[in-house]
């Protein structure tokens, strides 16, 4: 099984397939590269398909105490690095999403063709200077203190991995309340059983992400893909296209939810076919920066 080594001795597992021009998968929390495996099947003849599981999931390292969004962005350089890929079309589902975000507000565009984002907000908690954040989160933590939080997910985190091909036990939904979003998630999740300290230093990770500075460095084309049964609002894409410097497309799954939505390998294939063909364009007007943007 292929790994490589990072910068501080961390080893990350991927999968490559296929030739040409990279695609690179991002995988959301609580899963691993495995998930975009039939979606890579479909596209190898064409296109040098790489999956990897990013650090803490799948068979990757899970290093203590790097378990940050920040520290994801930083092992996707390297990996981008390591690999020696250029004009990359780059695919992130859920917390992978959030993981291009971190990529592009750090390092801009570069090496980049193309992104696919998977239902993932730039800052994903709402707040009242933010309305393109999920409320299914925002409401449960909106007035609570950090400690009872790291708490309570730390909590609900010992429950989803003591579970198995996602049979719940008759204390999970009790120990979840308050955690709409995984409520939703929880019926779909695959047995990569990670520790319950993992789930829950990714999770407040992503409860704490802002990567709103992101936004006008897109400047290549964009697909924004939402399922109908989001935990998101519709406004997130419009935000993307308002405020970056990026062509941006919009898709509405219909009949799916967060996890689920790319289940159906032939819809994602083709959405990322209908990606790879816009790429070269530019947006027709560039909007200037704002101070938050600067």
């Amino acid at each position: 099984m292929p790994k490589i080594k990072l910068s501080d001795g961390t080893r990350l597992h991927y999968l490559e397939e296929g030739s040409g021009d990279p695609i690179l998968f991002l995988h959301g929390w609580y899963t691993n590269g495995i998930y975009f495996r039939r979606t890579a099947n479909r596209l190898k003849d064409s296109y040098r398909c790489i999956r990897y599981d990013q650090r803490g999931w799948g068979l990757s390292d899970s290093p203590v105490p790097e378990r940050t969004i920040d520290r994801l962005v930083h092992d996707l350089r390297e990996l981008i690095e390591q690999l020696g890929l250029e004009n990359i079309c780059l695919v992130g589902h859920s917390m992978g999403a959030l993981v291009i975000y971190g990529y592009v507000e750090k390092y801009g565009c570069d090496h980049l063709s193309s992104i696919m984002l998977m239902d993932m907000s730039p800052k994903p908690l709402s707040d009242p200077e933010w309305e393109h954040g999920t409320m299914a989160i925002g409401s449960s933590f909106r007035n609570t203190p950090f400690e009872e939080t790291d708490n309570r997910m730390r909590r609900a985190a010992t429950a989803i991995s003591s579970c198995y091909f996602g049979m719940l036990g008759s204390t999970v939904p009790a120990m979840l309340e308050g955690f709409a979003y995984i409520e939703q998630m929880f019926p779909f999740m695959v047995p990569t059983r990670p520790y319950p300290t993992v789930i829950a230093d990714y999770w407040l990770a992503m409860l704490n992400a802002d990567y709103r500075k992101a936004v006008p460095r897109l400047t290549v084309p964009v697909t924004y893909v939402q399922p109908e049964r989001s935990v998101y609002p519709a406004s997130v894409a419009a935000h993307l296209e308002e405020y970056s410097n990026a062509p941006v497309a919009y898709e509405l799954y219909k009949d799916t939810g967060h996890i689920e939505m790319f289940w159906d390998s032939k819809r994602l294939h083709n959405s990322i076919l209908k990606l790879k063909s816009r790429e070269g364009e530019e947006k027709t007007w560039v909007r200037p920066l704002r101070p938050l943007e600067a």
